[in-house]
This record gives C-alpha cells, structure tokens and sequence, in this order.
C-alpha cells in the first residue's frame, strides 16, 4: 500500500514539474515576444515628417535606422543610418550616417502652428551629417537585430495602446531590398532587450563620431550587445 502510495505522489510530484516547467518556458517565450518594438505610427507630426525625413535621412538603411524625436524642445532630433553598397556580398563596404539638427524641428513647427511659414521655418534649421565605414559583421548584426525586434505592421495612422505619448520618441527602420520597408518604435515601458537596442543605435553614432583609433573597440561593443539580443538571454 505503501509503495502504491510512494509512486502516485512520485506522479503527481512529476506532472506537476513537467507543468511547471512547461509554463515557465511558455512564461519566458511570452516575455520575449513582449519584449519588441511597437508597431510604427505616423499618428504624430503628420505636417512635419515629410520635412523632417528629408533633412534627416540622406542615405539608405539596408541594415538599419535609428529615429530620435526628444521631448525635450532644446534638443534637435537626429538619425542614425547603416547601409552597405553591396548588401548581399559577405565583404561589401558599409557605412554608417549621422545626421543631427542643430534646433528641435517639432518645436519649431509648434512656435509657429498655423502660420504660412511653419514649415520653411523648419527647412531653414542646419543638419550636420557625419559618416564613418564600418565592419560589414557590425552592420550585419544591428541588421539582423531589428529583423528579430521589428513587429508586424499595424495601422500607421493609428495609435498601439504602448505607443510613447509623452517622453523622446525612438524609431527604428529596415529597408532591405526587394521587400516593403518595416519599422517599429520603442514602447512606453520598453523592456530589456529594447533598451539593448536603444544602446546600440547611440553605440553607432558614437562610433561615428569617434576617433579612428577608438572604433574598432566601439565594434566589438556593439557586436557584443547585439549577440546578447540575438541569444534572447535576459537583458537589462
């Protein structure tokens, strides 16, 4: 009776294991799926963003993009870009862009909301550019983390319940050839995995804008967060 007893606890101890277990990796792939981007929206800045994509964004993306829009009206909103001339070949030359506004755009439009002569107030900001080569692996790896971090698209016109409504708004986009351009944003609470992401587009500009003695040990930094996003290990 005993030994009856011992072996349907020792059953049920097990099914509830193999539930627990089963759960907590139903938990952790349900974690990782939350943990991307939102779906991109053009429910903000509708007047201005054809104006601002045109000063800001001066090169292709084929591996990638990075959009920030501060909230803050003294800080101008900037671009970062990775694009490879020959994006299919294992050793093509890549370069990253950065673009930056020396005012805020969107606080220029408010200043002057409903006047004739918003927008070319907005035209007539400077944008300074900077371009740097970078290894074809570095630009491969921010690539193929937006691949696995961009959602599907939803409605563009329309608002994601995590859609950033009051704090800087970061975008980032992939425009591969031969398919239709995917974008996605960070959410109101973004979770680890994007911050990581965040930290690699401001890891890209840097290296941008460093010396050439300091860029290669800025490469391997990215290469390293993005290995970590890829691995879908926790991130913080």
């Amino acid at each position: 009776m005993k030994s009856r007893t011992f072996h349907v606890g020792a059953l049920i101890a097990l099914l509830v294991a193999i539930g627990l277990s089963e759960h907590s990796v139903a938990s952790g792939k349900a974690e990782r799926d939350s943990d991307r981007l939102v779906s991109f929206t053009y429910a903000f800045n509708r007047e201005l963003r054809p104006t601002l994509e045109k000063k800001l964004l001066l090169t292709s993306a084929n591996h990638g993009r990075m959009i920030k829009i501060p909230s803050s009206p003294e800080i101008g909103e900037s671009a970062v870009s990775v694009d490879c001339l020959a994006p299919d070949m294992r050793n093509g030359v890549c370069r990253v862009t950065v673009t930056r506004a020396k005012s805020s755009m969107e606080n220029t439009m408010i200043e002057y909301w409903g006047k004739p002569d918003a927008i070319r107030k907005v035209e007539e900001i400077a944008v300074v550019r900077t371009d740097a080569e970078i290894p074809k692996r570095t630009a491969t790896a921010f690539r193929d983390c937006l691949r696995v971090m961009i959602p599907e698209p939803g409605d563009p016109l329309k608002l994601h319940p995590s859609t950033i409504t009051d704090d800087d708004r970061i975008e980032f986009w992939l425009e591969e050839p031969n398919v239709a351009p995917r974008k996605g944003e960070r959410a109101e609470k973004p979770g680890g995995r994007t911050k990581a992401l965040i930290r690699i587009g401001d890891v890209l500009a840097r290296y941008c804008e460093a010396p050439e003695s300091e860029r290669s040990r800025i490469a391997k930094q990215i290469e390293a967060e993005a290995a970590r996003i890829l691995s879908h290990r926790n991130v913080k």
